[in-house]
């Protein structure tokens, strides 16, 4: 796991980054990206990583600005039908100028053989019908014992 970085160039840490000189001394990690507008996706998944093979209770975890507070999730199998979907909670967070929250939850699927599948998170803030900022993290579904 990694914690922060510092950005070096020839050798020599970098004080600013970018043509508006965003200050990252003395090292970045994520509260950095998540107070710079734009430098952090409205919905980002930590888990599962890509590829991961995975088990049910599958945990979809990650970050958002989560439209009035939530999320939307699902897990989709090979033939990209979806096995399973729903919504969660966008809990905040205290990282000032951020309007991002935590999400969390584990969800059961089923498949009958391991298969390639992919789990998406998005939200409604583009009308009820509308996946947007869509995130999608391709995983091997495996089935339970």
């Amino acid at each position: 796991e990694v914690d922060e970085v510092v950005l070096m160039i020839d050798g020599e840490r970098l004080q600013y980054f970018g043509g508006h000189g965003w200050d990252i001394t003395p090292s970045i990690n994520r509260d950095t990206f998540m107070t710079n507008q734009g430098a952090f996706g409205s919905i980002v998944i930590d888990s599962p990583a890509w590829w991961l093979p995975v088990t049910s209770p599958l945990t979809i975890s990650g970050y958002a600005e989560g439209f009035n507070g939530m999320v939307q999730f699902a897990i989709y199998d090979n033939d990209g039908l979806e096995i399973v979907g729903g919504e969660t909670l966008v809990i905040p967070l205290s990282v000032p100028f951020s309007d991002h929250g935590l999400f969390s939850i584990d969800v059961p699927f089923t498949v009958d053989s391991a298969q390639l599948g992919s789990v998406m998170v998005w939200d409604r803030s583009e009308g009820s019908d509308v996946q947007a900022n869509l995130v999608e993290h391709a995983v091997w579904l495996t089935p339970g014992d």
